[in-house]
């Protein structure tokens, strides 16, 4: 999966590792896959936005998650098993 290559192709450089020395980063993903909207909002400061059902399930799923984890709905996992290996530890909650 492209998007699995370009996290662990993620550098940092000696400044970057030397500000984050003694930071520990947990981060926190929300995937779903479904309909989604795009489209440049706003005139004085315009921005790409996502909207839609999907945008708004994939951000709940974040917000209400662990650090360190991958938190995707079953239809996103259906969808996954299609392009990789099953190599991941799976713990399945919710409906």
């Amino acid at each position: 999966c492209d998007m699995i290559r370009a996290v662990k192709s993620i550098t940092y450089g000696a400044e970057e590792q030397k500000a984050m020395k003694s930071e520990t980063m947990h981060i926190r993903l929300g995937v779903h896959t479904g309909p989604a909207y795009a489209g440049v909002v706003g005139r004085k400061c315009p921005r790409y936005c996502f909207f839609g059902d999907t945008v708004n399930t994939a951000s709940r799923m974040e917000s209400n998650g662990s650090p360190m984890c991958v938190h995707m709905s079953k239809p996103f996992y259906d969808n996954l098993q299609n392009y990789v290996n099953n190599g991941y530890l799976e713990d399945f909650r919710g409906k």
